[in-house]
């Protein structure tokens, strides 16, 4: 005698009967109907939908930063650039131990600028800590034009001097 699976009511036909094509066809409708319906949740759905009208599709446009949906405003922000230029070099800071270097750049708004100066340390030894030149640059003024740097050089206490480099970075903003 056939017996019937709990969730769906499959018929399970028991080892000693023949099979049968029906009974396989009816399983098949069964399961038919049951995937048919599976994963179908309106709240769900509804959710999915009004999550995808906020999000948008990546090829929305035509928004600013402020309006629009979220794919459109990150295009917005996408579509231009945020760095409007770069400038950079380097100088060496000579004798004496405290020196500023004024910088001529190419014509910059200030106000939408950062001003980056790594530092290097040079000489030293690897066996007493103190024995080390050490160069650090701070940024003492800019203009439109030209960026000065005050480089102050802590020694070595053995009375050779050892040159120094501070590198530079202006990164205009639009």
């Amino acid at each position: 005698m056939a017996e019937f699976t709990n969730n769906y009511n499959l018929e399970k036909p028991a080892q000693n009967e023949f099979y049968n094509v029906d009974v396989q066809n009816q399983n098949m409708d069964k399961i038919d109907a049951a995937l048919a319906t599976a994963g179908k949740n309106p709240q769900l759905e509804a959710d999915v939908a009004e999550i995808k009208a906020e999000v948008g599709n990546t090829n929305d446009t035509g928004a600013t930063e402020t309006t629009g949906t979220m794919m459109a405003k990150l295009n917005a922000l996408l579509g231009r650039s945020v760095i409007k230029s770069i400038q950079r070099g380097k100088f060496g800071t000579p004798d004496p131990p405290v020196v500023s270097k004024t910088i001529n750049i190419a014509t910059v708004n200030p106000y939408k600028c950062i001003v980056l100066l790594n530092n290097f340390i040079i000489g030293g030894s690897s066996t007493i800590s103190s024995e080390v030149t050490v160069w650090g640059g701070i940024l003492d003024a800019m203009t439109a034009n030209s960026i000065t740097i005050a480089a102050n050089r802590f020694d070595r206490y053995d009375g050779i001097d050892y040159g120094g480099i501070v590198s530079w970075q202006v990164v205009e903003f639009e």
